[in-house]
């Protein structure tokens, strides 16, 4: 899977009929489930990402490092994930794992595993490439590092299962690593780079494939009035 098709910020919108952004003191931010601290961050994110969207604009550079391609301004799939669908209610279960200084901020380091029971179905609707995704989805493992006091979403570590290597129904997926960073601009937290490392194929592992690729977000700037 292409990194451009991992992570995406366009099109986000706020689906929570409130969305908390009130900043949270350290002590009040632990006192939250991490199922909940998860689920108040991915709202402070669609919040985050609307207003980003709405107020600059920003060039965005696509790396793909096996063969040195390099594509400014890359206009992406369809199929883009956000974090709001990654971090679907009921994909995975959390737990705390510590808290971590990240650039001087104090970090909350959340674990996420696929979780054992039902997790969730693909849209309905869905082709089939957006079934296989969502299969995808629900074996990943990883961190969620969440800015303690204000609750941004400051970096995103993720990993395929072992198991996930039968998910497709004519391919399969071998490898996949990816980290998502976010930086902050103002009082909101925006995208800054995503990196994605896999490995798969797509006929019954006769033709297996690996990609790396890095997608950069950079010179931010203020839309014109």
């Amino acid at each position: 899977m292409s990194a451009h098709q991992l992570f995406d910020t366009k099109g986000a919108s706020v689906t929570f009929l409130a969305v908390f952004l009130t900043v949270f003191t350290a002590q009040t931010s632990l006192a939250f489930t991490p199922d909940q601290i998860v689920e108040q961050a991915v709202a402070q994110n669609i919040a985050d990402t609307k207003r980003f969207r709405e107020t600059y604009d920003f060039d965005t550079i696509k790396c793909v490092t096996k063969d040195g391609k390099v594509v400014k301004n890359e206009e992406g799939a369809s199929d883009r994930l956000t974090i709001e669908e990654l971090f679907r209610k009921n994909r995975y279960i959390y737990e705390i794992d510590e808290t971590v200084l990240i650039d001087g901020l104090k970090v909350i380091a959340i674990r996420f595993s696929p979780r054992p029971n039902k997790q969730p179905n693909a849209p309905k609707g869905a082709n089939t490439r957006g079934k296989v995704k969502n299969d995808i989805l629900n074996h990943l493992r990883g961190v969620i590092y969440i800015e303690q006091e204000g609750l941004g979403i400051v970096r995103v570590v993720i990993r395929a299962n072992k198991s996930s290597e039968s998910i497709y129904v004519v391919g399969r997926l071998y490898k996949m690593d990816a980290i998502l960073e976010q930086c902050q601009l103002g009082d909101i937290w925006v995208p800054e780079a995503i990196s994605v490392e896999s490995e798969f194929s797509y006929f019954l592992g006769l033709t297996r494939r690996a990609e790396s690729t890095t997608i950069l977000f950079q010179n931010f700037r203020l839309k014109a009035p």
